[in-house]
């Protein structure tokens, strides 16, 4: 299966923008009222990380690349990985507060933010890191100086 990066990335923005964690303090309060609902939305967001993770993973399958399409990849890294930083906070509160509660529920979450976690280190090695020559150093730098 051939995809553009264009595809990819539009995959991995939406992907971004189904991930719901609430944030307000009233959304945080009905949301820890209720731990049936907890295990529900939990789940929920586990799928939506899967998602992600998944979408993130076809930017590796892409073939020919050109300087704008690693422009667009970084984005994409940068915004997945902002997305995992609130996955990686919203975990420890979910674990501190119902650790005991729903714990398998809990446990597979961390699976699936250590899953995205990886695969956001993998894209970024696929695409930048492993890419030692002065020219990619070059665009690399180009690149994070206008994100």
């Amino acid at each position: 299966m051939n995809l553009t990066v264009q595809e990819c990335v539009d995959n991995v923005v939406r992907a971004n923008e189904n991930i719901k964690i609430p944030t307000s303090s009233e959304e945080i309060n009905t949301f820890l009222d209720k731990v049936s609902f907890l295990s529900d939305s939990v789940v929920e967001i586990n799928k939506s990380i899967q998602n992600l993770t998944e979408s993130l993973e076809k930017l590796t399958w892409v073939g020919e690349i050109n300087e704008n399409d690693l422009l667009f990849i970084n984005i994409v890294i940068k915004l997945s990985s902002g997305s995992l930083k609130t996955l990686k906070m919203n975990y420890y509160m979910l674990k501190e507060t119902f650790g005991d509660k729903i714990p398998n529920v809990i446990q597979e979450n961390l699976g699936v933010v250590e899953d995205l976690e990886e695969t956001i280190n993998d894209v970024s090695y696929s695409f930048f890191k492993h890419k030692d020559t002065d020219e990619m150093k070059n665009l690399y730098k180009e690149l994070n100086d206008l994100v």
